[in-house]
């Protein structure tokens, strides 16, 4: 794939995010779960882990505990 400035794929990104909560009324917890459920099954190689202690990080998108 040819790689593009991350600015220029940031602007296409805008785009999509508007339509999301535009067209389909979506709202952040939607489009966080929507790309994060997209990364566990088609990039589950691009999550981060750590060097300490081993494991990864655990994502959490709610109120405050």
């Amino acid at each position: 794939m040819k790689r593009r400035p991350l600015g220029t794929t940031l602007l296409d990104l805008e785009v999509i995010l508007d339509e999301m909560v535009d067209c389909h009324d979506l709202q952040w917890g939607d489009i966080l779960n929507l790309v994060r459920g997209y990364l566990e099954i088609h990039r589950p190689d691009a999550q981060e882990e750590y060097v300490e202690n081993s494991g990864r990080p655990v994502f959490y998108y709610g109120p405050k505990k």
